[in-house]
């Protein structure tokens, strides 16, 4: 079964399954960053730093030297994935709009970001800082979208991680309470 049939199999039986935070935690978090890109006058974001793609979706990969990216705008999502994490993309989010590329098909990354921002896009936000946006796919872009103006926003979605909600509190209230325990605990095995 290739990447797409393995989607559209997921998506009937598993999709979200997995999702860390329930549906609203996301959609709340969403709209604080959509807030942030109308202030700011960015029409859509082109994110590639894991831990912001994980904050807005649950969507976590374990390889670091693939291309990921969340295309954020201000009426739709598209996570984009290597094939081999179609599988994880699916369980662990409730993006809507989920595009695979082939591994040995890096190039195949341009084709769908440039549909999700040529749509409804002036002015993308992009992390220019982060070690994750791969200039080619950059300049991928600049050569494909020439009306469209790339902006440093690196700082936008963290600025919004950084203000708990009740239910983030709530966990590391509890993840400290274990790592408590766990001190305590090797505290009292500890000998010389």
């Amino acid at each position: 079964m290739d990447f797409n049939a393995y989607q559209k199999a997921l998506s009937v039986q598993s999709r979200g399954t997995e999702c860390p935070f329930a549906p609203g935690e996301y959609e709340h978090r969403l709209a604080c960053v959509r807030q942030r890109m109308a202030d700011d006058d960015i029409d859509a974001l082109l994110l590639t730093d894991c831990s912001d793609i994980f904050y807005l979706t649950g969507y976590s990969t374990f390889e670091v030297s693939v291309h990921v990216a969340l295309v954020v705008t201000g009426s739709s999502l598209l996570l984009q994935v290597p094939s081999i994490e179609m599988g994880p993309a699916m369980v662990t989010t409730r993006v809507p709009n989920v595009s695979g590329y082939r591994w040995e098909g890096i190039g195949e990354v341009l084709l769908p970001l440039i549909d999700a921002l040529n749509d409804s896009a002036d002015t993308v936000g992009i992390d220019a800082w982060h070690g994750s946006l791969r200039q080619g796919v950059l300049e991928g872009l600049k050569e494909r979208l020439s009306g469209v103006r790339f902006v440093d926003a690196g700082g936008l979605v963290k600025k919004v991680r950084i203000v708990k909600s009740e239910t983030e509190i709530e966990f590391l209230r509890r993840s400290a309470e274990i790592t408590a325990v766990g001190l305590r605990a090797a505290v009292a095995t500890v000998r010389p």
